[in-house]
């Protein structure tokens, strides 16, 4: 079972990493990288400092695969995932504030049917592997069962 987490982590890392590296190129070259579900920013902030972040995040999650039934391990994988996971809910909350503001002339804000096609895709690469992120809480909550069963409690 060991191995297969391993292999979802590694995995993860990889496919992190990747992004954030075409986001951090996408935005040192000025163009926008588009897929039909995923749009790497062109942005000096998002795009280099996101992609930056988004590098960072990736080599947590390859650096903690050695052994990461290991407490320092451990933290890699769920430091590499907190990262993502800030990028993440920026990106969301940054999707969000651009589709209240309405569109017409003379509205303060969008009707529902704007606002939800505001909400379509594309999404940045964070928001989608946000939810493939999630399942390092699973292994830290068995790691946590494992640990204080160890010690008796």
């Amino acid at each position: 079972m060991k191995r297969l987490w391993q292999g979802y982590f590694a995995l993860l890392g990889a496919t992190v990493l990747f992004s954030g590296l075409l986001e951090f190129l996408a935005a040192a070259a000025g163009h926008q990288i588009t897929c039909p579900a995923v749009a790497f920013s062109t942005g000096a902030f998002r795009g280099a400092w996101g992609g930056l972040v988004t590098i960072f995040s990736g080599m947590f999650l390859l650096s903690g695969l050695r052994d990461f039934r290991e407490v320092h391990q451990l933290a890699k994988l769920l430091m590499g995932c907190i990262l993502l996971w800030i990028i993440a809910a920026t990106d969301i909350f940054a999707l969000i504030a651009a589709a209240i503001p309405g569109t017409e002339p003379g509205s303060w804000f969008n009707s529902l049917p704007a606002f939800l096609k505001a909400l379509a895709p594309p999404y940045t690469s964070a928001v989608v592997l946000l939810p493939f992120s999630l399942p390092v809480l699973i292994w830290v909550k068995k790691s946590n069962k494992r640990d204080s069963g160890a010690k008796g409690g």
